[in-house]
């Protein structure tokens, strides 16, 4: 999680690992994705 939000702050490259929603972007979705798998919600 934290590498897509380094990402999202320009911090490193994007990468289309990171895009976890598949909307072709690297945002706030993707960090919420990421905490909603993590806690085993759909």
């Amino acid at each position: 999680m934290n590498a897509v939000i380094n990402m999202m702050l320009g911090k490193v490259d994007k990468t289309s690992a990171a895009d976890v929603t598949g909307d072709g972007s690297v945002d706030i979705a993707d960090v919420n994705t990421i905490i909603n798998i993590m806690l085993g919600k759909d």
